[in-house]
């Protein structure tokens, strides 16, 4: 199923763009949701920690936007030339940077913790320990947050320009 979003009414282009995408958005913040839901039976101080750690959270997608953006923009720009070798380059990149800045975040946020956290002032120590507790697990595998954002976004790519599977970009 090949799909050109430059031909057409501009209304229906823009719709088919923008619902997976917000899709994928209301279904982060409904994980996010139910993920305080499910800590908030630990009490007030327990949702106080992981609201702290997962400020960083933030400053994490907008990295790893770095590297997903960058490729996305040069992956689609082969995909239309019909250059597919250099889209698999350009792909195979973004992954590798993705995984270098995770990996960088991750060593950062573990050598840091504390100063991270202390940031907040937190006065209370069982808030505080539950912020260090949270984002030295959540940090500490944040890598994958990277890669999965990069890598969704690969093969999400294959849906709007033409038909062409995101493994044929990595390699696999």
């Amino acid at each position: 199923m090949e799909s050109n979003l430059t031909k057409g009414p501009i209304l229906k282009s823009l719709i088919k763009l923008a619902i997976p995408i917000m899709a994928s958005s209301f279904l982060a913040t409904l994980y996010n949701i139910t993920d305080m839901a499910w800590i908030g039976l630990l009490g007030s101080k327990a949702v106080a920690g992981v609201g702290v750690g997962g400020m960083f959270t933030w400053l994490s997608q907008g990295l790893s936007s770095i590297a997903r953006m960058g490729g996305q923009v040069q992956v689609a720009q082969c995909i239309g030339r019909g250059d597919k070798e250099s889209a698999h380059k350009y792909a195979q990149t973004a992954m590798q940077l993705s995984l270098y800045m995770g990996l960088l975040f991750a060593v950062f946020s573990l050598v840091f913790v504390h100063q991270m956290v202390g940031f907040f002032n937190l006065t209370d120590v069982e808030a505080y320990d539950a912020a260090i507790s949270y984002t030295r697990i959540a940090y500490g595998l944040i890598v994958f947050s990277f890669m999965t954002m990069t890598l969704t976004q690969r093969c999400s790519d294959r849906n709007r320009y033409r038909p062409v599977h995101c493994y044929e970009y990595y390699g696999a």
